[in-house]
């Protein structure tokens, strides 16, 4: 499985599988026994809201998947299921399906899902925001200032800077470990938001919380400001 953001210049998915290949056949021989499925996954943190009267999404149509690798099998199955429960709740009450009575299913996704992939959406923007991308993301691994476990779950984040030899490791690039840090940070305060979603529909609410979240993407250390969609 190989994928790449939907940016310039990036290398097409094909030709890093055709690379890989190249440099690993002798382990692993160079006979494709699948191959050919192609398609685009969302990887953004999810949409604010899933419903509208008589409406809801789910699933990629809601961007509920992992930010980093795009995966959603599991989230879209319990989302599937959180729908479900106000939707059959509404029936069995002869209650017609509006905002008021499918809130829940937004507020139960926010609180127990939305908090782990908001926090690796941010740090998934830091990350590609760099004018020096490839290089910045090498130093940060190589270094092992960021190990791939730190972005497969958000609450391993913190990680990073309680390990005196992960400091150690990135003293000669000080800029950079600070922009890092504090991008850890605004992912906690997202998590911690998300945790404190609106229970209840009320769209004045809504909409303060909506500008909370807005503040937070709005301070991600990022040189590129296009990649961060609200």
């Amino acid at each position: 499985l190989a994928g790449t953001f939907n940016l310039p210049n990036h290398a097409n998915p094909k030709d890093i599988i055709k690379e890989y290949l190249q440099d690993y056949k002798w382990d692993i021989g160079d006979k494709i026994i699948r191959a050919g499925y192609e398609g685009i996954i969302p990887i953004r943190r999810c949409f604010d809201s899933f419903i509208a009267n008589n409406f809801l999404i789910m699933g990629d149509s809601a961007c509920q998947t992992n930010p980093i690798d795009g995966s959603g099998v599991a989230a879209s199955m319990y989302a599937g299921y959180y729908a479900a429960l106000p939707v059959v709740n509404a029936f069995k009450h002869d209650k017609s399906l509006n905002k008021k009575t499918l809130w829940n299913y937004n507020y139960t996704y926010k609180t127990k899902i939305g908090p782990e992939f908001v926090a690796l959406d941010i740090i998934r923007l830091f990350l590609i925001g760099r004018d020096e991308q490839e290089r910045d993301l090498n130093y940060l691994f190589k270094r092992r200032i960021i190990e791939a476990r730190d972005l497969q779950k958000s609450n391993q984040q913190r990680s990073v800077f309680t390990s005196l030899k992960r400091l150690i490791r990135g003293l000669d690039r000080i800029s950079l470990l600070k922009k890092l840090k504090k991008t850890i940070h605004l992912s906690k305060e997202a998590a911690a938001l998300y945790r404190d979603f609106p229970p209840e529909y009320d769209p004045s609410e809504f909409s303060n919380w909506q500008k909370k979240l807005r503040v937070i993407y709005e301070e991600i250390p990022t040189e590129k400001e296009k990649l961060i969609s609200i």
